[in-house]
């Protein structure tokens, strides 16, 4: 590697935004996400006890169908919280880094022909099928 390697994970640049303008506070930063990641994660730790109070539940004679029913609403309540939790969470890192592998240094390829260049290239290959069909059949019929 000539150009010392390219790793494919680069800052976004704010849209509109120069680099001095001093809007740094507005702009996502990584360790936003962290708190977030960190609550997620103590919701889905307490959605796993609540899940666990359930199966307790569940086996305990006579059966609390009252308790069973509100520790189930407690469980599906935390895993929402936790995934909305983590999904804010990975919102301000998409947003952060570009992880997207693409070579900066690559020219786009552009096709900069007109349509009517396009469909006169589209009629001359449209003749040269023709007399390869025309050429094959000739073939064909002439064999016994």
């Amino acid at each position: 590697m000539a150009h010392g390697g390219y790793h494919g994970i680069r800052k976004r640049k704010p849209i509109g935004k120069s680099i001095d303008s001093g809007d740094d506070h507005h702009r996502p930063d990584v360790s936003q996400a962290r708190p977030l990641k960190e609550q997620s994660t103590a919701k889905s730790r307490q959605g796993a006890q609540w899940s666990q109070r359930v199966t307790d539940l569940m086996k305990t004679r006579p059966r609390d169908d009252q308790a069973i029913q509100e520790a189930e609403t407690k469980v599906k309540e935390l895993t929402r919280e936790s995934r909305d939790l983590a999904a804010k969470a990975k919102e301000i890192e998409d947003a952060v880094y570009d992880l997207k592998a693409v070579n900066p240094h690559k020219k786009p390829n552009v096709d900069d022909r007109t349509p009517e260049e396009l469909m006169d290239i589209i009629e001359a290959k449209g003749r040269e099928v023709a007399e390869a069909l025309a050429t094959l059949r000739a073939g064909v019929a002439a064999k016994p």
